[in-house]
This record gives C-alpha cells, sequence and structure tokens, in this order.
C-alpha cells in the first residue's frame, strides 16, 4: 500500500460561508453522484468513483492481492470470487480457445479483443493474459487489445504489461462506459496504425468480461430489480461484438447469505468503500463539517433480489453539506439508522444470464463452472 493513502481520520472538505457561492468543484459529474447518493435519489451508482483515485485503486487491489484472499482466522471472510474465476478461466481456456479458432467468423489472424474493464495488473496475469496465451498456443493471432476501463491506474497498468510482455499486441485503453458506449477502436498512435496495417476494424470481435462486473447495475430505488437494464447490457454487447463476434463472460452466481456477505467483509473492501466519501471531502464535494472517522461499511444479502448491498452509515449523527451545481452547499442530515447504498453486487443465477443474453442476440456456445459451482465461465455467439 502506497504512503499516499489518505488517513481515516483526515477530512478535507471546505467551509460553507453563508451567503456566498463557493467555487465548484473540478469533477461535477462525481459531486452530482455523491449529491444523488446522501440524498437517495440514486441507489447502486458510485462504484466506478471508487476508482477514481489512487487510493481507491490501491484499496481495490490489496483486496484482491493473493494473500488478502486467504481466509482470515476467526473469522467468516473468504473473496472466493477471484479465485473461482481464476480456476474457471484456466479450465476452460483450451476449450474457449478451440471453439474461437474453429468459428467461421472469426479471423483467428487478426483478431480483435475487446474487454470490458481490465481490472489490477494482478487481475490481468491471472485472468486476460491466461486466455490470450491459451489462444496463441491453438494458434490464434491476437493483434489489437481494446481495454475500457473507469481505473486511470488500471488503464495504465494495462499499457505498462503489454508494452513488457506482449509488445506483439498493440493496446488501446479507452476511458469509457463500457455498457453504453462504443467508439472506434482505431489508435491514435501512427506506429499503432501502422503496426496493424491491412486490419479490419470493423471485423466480428471477442469480447472478454471477467470480474463479474456486469452485477454492478444502478436503480433509482431501493427495492428494483433491474432485469430491464440486465437486458441492456447485452444489447450493447451484441453491437460491440459485431455480427458473428463471440463473448466471454466469468458471472459469479452463488445465491449464499453467509458467504456472499463474508466475501467482502475484509477491512481492506471496507477501506476501499469508505474511501468514496474521503475523495469526495478531499476534492471539495463536502464541507469542513463531514466527519470521515465516523463513516462506516456493511455487505448486505438481499435474497429476493439476488443482491448483494454495499452500504455505507455513519456511526454517529452528523450534518454537513455536499455542493450541488449553481447552489453551493446544500444540507445533508446522516443519521445512523439510514444506509446509503453506493454500490450493487447483483449475483444473477444462470438463467437469468441465459435469458438475458438470448433474448438480445446471442446463442450459448459453452458454460464453464468452477468446482463449487459458485462461478461460471459464460460463451456465447452473436447471431
Amino acid at each position: 500500500m502506497r504512503s499516499n493513502v489518505i488517513n481515516l481520520a483526515q477530512g478535507g472538505g471546505r467551509k460553507r460561508v453563508s451567503g456566498l457561492l463557493p467555487h465548484a468543484p473540478e469533477n461535477l459529474a462525481f459531486a452530482q453522484k455523491i449529491d444523488d447518493l446522501l440524498h437517495f435519489k440514486q441507489y447502486g451508482h458510485c462504484l466506478s468513483e471508487c476508482y477514481g483515485d489512487e487510493n481507491g485503486s490501491d484499496w481495490w487491489s490489496a483486496f484482491v492481492s493473493p494473500v488478502i484472499q486467504k481466509p482470515l482466522k476467526g473469522t467468516r471472510y473468504e473473496y472466493y470470487a477471484i479465485s473461482d474465476e481464476m480456476k474457471a478461466i484456466r479450465a476452460c481456456r483450451g476449450v474457449i480457445s478451440q471453439i474461437v479458432l474453429n468459428d467461421r467468423d472469426i479471423d483467428a489472424h487478426n483478431l480483435i479483443v475487446i474487454e470490458k474493464g481490465n481490472g489490477s495488473r494482478n487481475a490481468m496475469l491471472n485472468k486476460t493474459l491466461v486466455q490470450l496465451d491459451a489462444f496463441a498456443d491453438a494458434g490464434i493471432k491476437t493483434r489489437l487489445y481494446v481495454t475500457r476501463e473507469h481505473s486511470p491506474t488500471y488503464r495504465e497498468q494495462a499499457k505498462r504489461l503489454f508494452a513488457e510482455y506482449r509488445p506483439g499486441i498493440v493496446c488501446l485503453a479507452q476511458d469509457v462506459d463500457y455498457n453504453r458506449e462504443d467508439p472506434s477502436v482505431v489508435p491514435d498512435g501512427l506506429q499503432d496504425r501502422e503496426n496493424l496495417h491491412g486490419l479490419n476494424y470493423e471485423a466480428p470481435r471477442v469480447i472478454f468480461e471477467f470480474g463479474t462486473s456486469r452485477s454492478n447495475i444502478a436503480t433509482n430505488g431501493p427495492d428494483i430489480v433491474p432485469y430491464e437494464e440486465l437486458y441492456k447490457t447485452f444489447a450493447h454487447d451484441r453491437k460491440v461484438c459485431r455480427d458473428g463476434g463471440i463473448l466471454i463472460m466469468a458471472s459469479d452466481c452463488n445465491q449464499n447469505k453467509i458467504t456472499m456477505e463474508g466475501s467482502f467483509s475484509h477491512p481492506a473492501h471496507g477501506e476501499f468503500s469508505k474511501n468514496i466519501l474521503r475523495r469526495a471531502a478531499k476534492e471539495g464535494i463536502l464541507s469542513v463539517d463531514f466527519d470521515p472517522s465516523l463513516i462506516g461499511y456493511s455487505p448486505r444479502w438481499d435474497e429476493r433480489r439476488h443482491l448483494l448491498k454495499h452500504t455505507l452509515y455513519t456511526k454517529q449523527n452528523q450534518s454537513f453539506g455536499v455542493y450541488r451545481d449553481g447552489k453551493g452547499f446544500v444540507d445533508v442530515n446522516m443519521n445512523v439508522e439510514d444506509e446509503y447504498l453506493y454500490s450493487h453486487s447483483f449475483r444473477w443465477p444462470e438463467k437469468v444470464i441465459l435469458d438475458a443474453a438470448c433474448s438480445n442476440g446471442f446463442k450459448p456456445m459453452g458454460t464453464f463452472w468452477a468446482a463449487k459451482r459458485r462461478v461460471a465461465v459464460f460463451m456465447f455467439k452473436a447471431i
């Protein structure tokens, strides 16, 4: 962990001066999300902002590191999702590679891979590169790898990793909403474009989605099951794939309350979660009245909605201001009985995943489970 991680008691923030409109913070979109969170206007919509500074990315990297994945003595903690996912990818990588190699729509000598969130360096080494290396072993030549990643830290790590370990593959890192946007994959740099001479950028692609990120869907209310939004993610993927493309995605389908809540109970994930409000204070979105040392984190399982709720709370009532564009600081009253749901982890059952994909232009090509049948790798063909 780098030394620049914010101290738990460090507040930041700005003073509220009566009658004066403070200077607007630099990131108004982030300010709006924090305003919506603290006034219960949106639910589960802030996860991407948790990676918005080095502190958040560092805490997440610590949480998913190989050391922390091990169970903690005396607790129910075990973050199984990454280890199960890695095992599933390693077990099915050869079969997946042969399916891609033999697919009549995929140009196995000029492959374009688009990844929806590459994650940390460790995640890429144990998932992304494992599958890309299996492609190479099968005779598939990946020419262009495009990552669409929220975290600036992780985007830079991806570029450095490919430059160091896979220099033969051009790496393009894009800061976009991968569930809503589909920008051009033509690289900006002349040298990269020359290295990709003759590549058809609109050819059918292979999409990777590791890390079960399809679970992070926001809602406008606290009790909504966002099936419509889930379907929209598959509709978007169908467009990104192009006709004949392939989607390879991992998903945590676990429905067990004990293992679900336990998997996020490590202190490092708590710090990752609480950092979003510390960051808001540091960037002047919260007033100096805000006390970050009073903020706690709790994972809560909602069986009816197939949802692990990531909630923030205050250990003691506190009042402060949150910046609202054009209005300055508006009052926030955090009460101990309130829960602020900053992120959702929907754990969609297998049937829900298959129905959503098949209803939006995909057909199943295979489902590959890890040993305990909690995490699966799904493979779909765009038809």
